[in-house]
C-alpha cells in the first residue's frame, strides 16, 4: 500500500515539475532578446531552481526505488518462509501416512481373516448405498 501511495505522489510529483520546466524553459525563451541586469539574475535563479527541482526529483525517484526493493524483499523472504512451512507440512504429513500405512500392513498381516472379514463389510456397506443411490437417481 506505501508502494502505491509512493507511486502516486511521484506521479504527483513528475507531472508537476514537467508543467514547472515547461513554463520556465518558455519563461526563459521568452527573455532571451531582454537584457539588463534584473533579468539576468532572475534568469540564473531560476535555471538554478530548475535544476535543484531536477536533483530533488531525482532523490524522491531513487527513495521511491529503494521502498519498492525493500518491500520486494520482504514480499521474497516471507514467499520463502512460507515455502518452507509448507515443505515442513508435506514432510510431516508424508511421514504420518508412511507410518499409518505400515501400521495397518503390520495389523492386516497379524489378522488376516479379521481384516477380510472388515473389507467385505465395508464393500457390502458400500455397495449397497451406492446402489441405492443408483435407484434413487432413477425414479
Amino acid at each position: 500500500m506505501t508502494t502505491k501511495k509512493t507511486a502516486n505522489h511521484t506521479k504527483a510529483s513528475d507531472a508537476e515539475f514537467s508543467d514547472l520546466a515547461e513554463e520556465a524553459k518558455a519563461l526563459l525563451s521568452a527573455t532571451t532578446d531582454v537584457a539588463g541586469l534584473k533579468i539576468e539574475r532572475a534568469r540564473k535563479r531560476l535555471a538554478a531552481a530548475l535544476e535543484r527541482e531536477k536533483e530533488l526529483q531525482a532523490e524522491r525517484v531513487d527513495t521511491a526505488s529503494k521502498q519498492v526493493q525493500a518491500e520486494f524483499k520482504e514480499l521474497k523472504d516471507l514467499a520463502s518462509t512460507t515455502l518452507d512451512y509448507v515443505q515442513d507440512l508435506c514432510e510431516h504429513a508424508q511421514e504420518d501416512v508412511m507410518e499409518r500405512a505400515k501400521t495397518t500392513d503390520q495389523h492386516v498381516r497379524a489378522n488376516p481373516y479379521q481384516a477380510i472379514g472388515i473389507a467385505l463389510g465395508v464393500g457390502v456397506l458400500y455397495g449397497y448405498f451406492r446402489a441405492r443411490r443408483r435407484d434413487r437417481h432413477r425414479k
